[in-house]
């Protein structure tokens, strides 16, 4: 299962270092960007096991929502902190735009959220969690849809990644058998 894991970051390493030539020096330009990607998939591991560990009894809906409620604070501070009103006021089909990037926050990101908590509900935090693999892979795919060049070192570090996702899913540990209740009852 680790070396699973370990590919999976190794594969999107690649994809965040490679270039349509290789990897260079001039692939570390951009490289910092990345690499908060690969953070940000640090800390989505650690949500995941937090989630499953801490906060099993919580329904997804309530979890989806006291997430999505307490990043509604700092949002807005943000939010209204940089000109939004007056720029929503002033720019032709602000309001509209608005509109639509709410439809999307509240039926993209909030839906995309309650299944995924219900996924690590019913399955292995691992198993949830191994589709932050396919980000980077997802995001190779826009670029090449935008004109991006696709190379060698691209294609590699999906394959790894995908390499990786087959390993961690393949592997699992064996079912530890329940206690017996009724034996233990008994017993007493």
């Amino acid at each position: 299962m680790a070396l699973g894991i370990g590919l999976g970051l190794v594969g999107a390493l690649i994809l965040i270092l490679g270039r349509a030539g290789g990897i260079s020096a001039a692939g570390f330009s951009h490289a910092a960007y990345g690499l908060i990607v690969v953070a940000c998939t640090l800390l989505y591991a650690f949500n995941v096991n937090f989630v499953k560990t801490q906060l099993v009894h919580l329904h997804a809906i309530e979890l989806t929502s006291l997430l999505l409620g307490l990043a509604a604070i700092p949002s807005a501070f943000v939010l209204f902190s940089t000109g939004f009103v007056a720029t929503l006021t002033t720019q032709p089909g602000g309001v509209q735009a608005a509109l639509y990037i709410a439809i999307l926050g509240a039926v993209g990101s909030a839906l995309a959220l309650l299944l995924f908590y219900k996924l690590v509900q019913l399955s292995s935090a691992l198993f949830a969690a191994s589709n932050t693999y396919f980000i980077p892979f997802v995001a190779l795919l826009w670029g090449l849809a935008d004109g991006e060049a696709i190379g060698g070192f691209h294609i590699l570090g999906m394959g790894i990644i995908l390499l990786g996702v087959y390993l961690m899913n393949r592997f699992k540990p064996a079912p530890q058998p329940a206690p017996d209740v009724a034996a233990a009852t008994t017993a007493s």
